[in-house]
């Protein structure tokens, strides 16, 4: 059922009336609410070495579920799970230089259109990259 609140005839009338109120009613965002947000991308060179662990972090509520593709399938351990919700952790395999993507997806299935980021590169170098 229904709820219907009458307001006093004073406050209605302030609240309606264009001289005592101006702002828009319709309009209820604040002055930070308005402000441009900033996004910050790390854009570091990926280096690792062979046998060390990569962990591939994801915080998105929208896109809960991820998958990695190398272009190199052995570039990962063969017993590597390379989706997940939250992170996917790989052990690197071997050395050379390397690229992967990342296909977000909404739901667990993954039957949705993916949301796709990179191609990203990484270097793999026994005993540390050379700079």
């Amino acid at each position: 059922m229904p709820m219907i609140i009458f307001l006093p005839k004073h406050l209605a009338e302030v609240n309606s009336n264009p001289i005592t109120f101006p702002e828009s009613e319709d309009d209820m965002t604040t002055a930070i609410e308005r402000e441009p947000k900033i996004k910050h991308v790390d854009v570091t060179p990926l280096e690792v070495q062979p046998d060390e662990t990569l962990v591939f972090q994801n915080h998105s509520p929208k896109y809960r579920y991820f998958t990695i593709e190398f272009s190199d399938p052995d570039f990962a351990s063969p017993d590597d799970e390379l989706s997940g919700d939250e992170k996917v952790t790989i052990h690197v395999a071997k050395d050379g230089d390397f690229t992967y993507t990342v296909r977000h997806y909404k739901e667990k299935d993954k039957k949705d259109v993916p949301v796709e980021a990179g191609p990203f590169g990484v270097r793999s170098c026994p005993g540390g990259c050379p700079q």
